[in-house]
Order: structure tokens, then sequence, then C-alpha cells
């Protein structure tokens, strides 16, 4: 094959592939996939998108974080204005 005799390069491959998508079978696609999956540029970015998920999910569980901190600060600052007022 081209990719493993260093002729084609992996981005080219790809979108080759990308391209192919509706002109291929699914025989065709398991053939190549059994090629693919050996491929470290798979594994690469099978990390990069969990460790970005990570990352996001990381940003949205601070900012919750710190919305919550500061409603607590507020209502411990001003507890005693608020208690003024009775509820109704």
């Amino acid at each position: 094959m081209l990719l493993n005799a260093d002729v084609m390069d992996i981005k080219f491959l790809a979108a080759t592939l990308i391209i192919a998508n509706k002109m291929i079978d699914k025989e065709q696609l398991n053939e190549l996939w059994e090629v693919i999956k050996m491929l470290d540029i798979i594994e690469l970015a099978k990390k990069k998108g969990m460790k970005e998920g990570m990352v996001k999910e990381l940003k949205k569980k601070l900012k919750k974080a710190v919305v919550n901190q500061r409603r607590k600060w507020f209502l411990i600052r001003y507890s005693t204005y608020l208690a003024i007022f009775p509820s109704k």
C-alpha cells in the first residue's frame, strides 16, 4: 500500500477517504478500516478529543462553582439587609 511505503501523506489519505465516502461500499470500507485503525494518528485523535472534552467539562464545572460561591457570598454579606423585609 502506498501509505506503508511512505509514498502517500496521511493528510492526503484522510482527504481521499472523506471525498470517497459516498463512492465506497461497506465491504471496502471495512477492509480499509483494518489498515487505518493501525495508524498512530487515529490513537492521537482519540486522545486529543478526550483531553479537549475533559478541559471543556472542567471549565464548565469551574464556572458553575464560581457562580455558586458568588451567590453564597452575596447572601452572607447582605443577609442582615434582606432580613428587614418580611416574606409574604
